[in-house]
């Protein structure tokens, strides 16, 4: 008489095929369970008693207070040359924003900086 095999299944330790009246379950975590034989299940069980008597060593901590790390960048004039800003508007998009002509032609090239364009620009 052969076995159905709806009524074994394997053990998750050691991988062997058990009859499912001999199958054990332990608690694995919050929503999941070992399916184990009765061997695996004993020598599981005496690693859970040991690991839940012997407390674990804990390091305390000492906190610090919490910075900010985050420092701006500040970018440094050269003395008595201020920034000369422009109001500008871009007819493209409709949008209108600042522009500082000491560095405009240097650093970066005059444009929108919505659209990336420089056809439409006026002063305003």
């Amino acid at each position: 008489m052969e076995m159905d095999i709806r009524k074994l299944r394997s053990c998750e330790v050691c991988k062997t095929n058990v009859p499912a009246n001999q199958i054990k379950m332990l608690p694995r975590d919050k929503e999941r369970n070992w399916i184990l034989c009765s061997p695996c299940c004993d020598k599981m069980k005496s690693r859970q008693v040991t690991a839940t008597t012997v407390p674990p060593v804990r390091k305390t901590f000492v906190k610090e207070a919490v910075r900010n790390i985050y420092l701006p960048k500040i970018e440094k004039q050269e003395k008595g040359k201020e920034a000369d800003y422009k109001r500008m508007y871009c007819n493209r998009c409709h949008y209108r924003f600042k522009l500082d002509t000491s560095r405009s032609g240097i650093y970066f090239r005059a444009c929108c900086p919505y659209c990336g364009k420089d056809d439409q620009l006026d002063e305003r």
